[in-house]
């Protein structure tokens, strides 16, 4: 199993890390793991929206034109 280190963690972080994990039965890792698993578990994934015009391949000429026109 991987092991993280917390680094420059507040003091009242810690503080109320600890007693949730009292409160909980749990031990500190335990505690932080289940906050990390929780919030994790409750992110969903984002749905792009389908293009509004279909793909479709251009001419190298259209392509110069646009070009053009961004220039102007």
């Amino acid at each position: 199993m991987t092991s993280i280190i917390i680094s420059n963690m507040p003091d009242e972080l810690h503080s109320r890390l600890t007693n949730e994990a009292v409160r909980n039965g749990r031990s500190l890792d335990e505690q932080v793991i289940a906050i990390l698993d929780r919030a994790l578990n409750s992110v969903h994934p984002v749905e792009l929206p389908s293009p509004i015009v279909p793909l479709r391949s251009i001419t190298s000429e259209e392509l110069a034109a646009a070009i053009r026109e961004g220039r102007e």
